[in-house]
């Protein structure tokens, strides 16, 4: 079986200290299994962005990228899902 890095911007961990503390282990457990599988069924490919997916857990969502010629997830966003897309 093939693992996918993942990497994190900065600011994304920022981010995730802004999250309250009882979703934050239910986000990383998300994330870890983006490494099994980067394209699980309830994740959505975004519109105008070529490799780029989001997923929700429960009233959050994480916004990643795909490049699947070097195995590498890199999240792009963590936060509310109604100010994510700001």
């Amino acid at each position: 079986m093939v693992l996918y890095d993942i990497k994190w911007r900065k600011s994304d961990q920022k981010e995730l200290y802004k999250i309250d503390k009882q979703s934050i282990p239910k986000i990383l457990i998300a994330i870890e299994k983006l490494a099994k599988a980067p394209a699980p069924k309830n994740s959505k490919k975004l519109r105008g962005r070529q490799y780029t997916y989001r997923i929700r857990v429960g009233i959050y969502c994480i916004i990643y990228s795909i490049e699947n010629d070097i195995l590498l997830i890199e999240v792009i966003k963590v936060g509310h899902r109604n100010g994510i897309y700001n």
